[in-house]
């Protein structure tokens, strides 16, 4: 429902967004690219994306796992 939601109010979409690039904390993001809540995966890319473009890419480290889900152990559907 927020990709729709945000393919339906783009404008909405990025007054929303938080712009992580002002931070001068070093932060750890986790997502998982089987999260049937909101698309972990994709953002935690999006922000380490954000972060490489600012230059501080060495202020970021993230994980990606391909088969957890939103509590990031996996949704039980699938071996862990």
């Amino acid at each position: 429902r927020y990709d729709r939601a945000r393919a339906v109010f783009p404008a909405e979409a990025r007054s929303a967004r938080i712009p992580i690039e002002r931070t001068r904390a070093q932060l750890f993001l986790i997502g998982g690219e089987r999260d049937r809540t909101w698309a972990s995966g994709a953002m935690t890319r999006s922000l380490v994306n954000a972060m490489d473009a600012a230059g501080k890419g060495k202020q970021i480290e993230a994980l990606v796992f391909p088969t957890a889900g939103h509590f990031l152990c996996g949704d039980g559907l699938y071996p862990q």
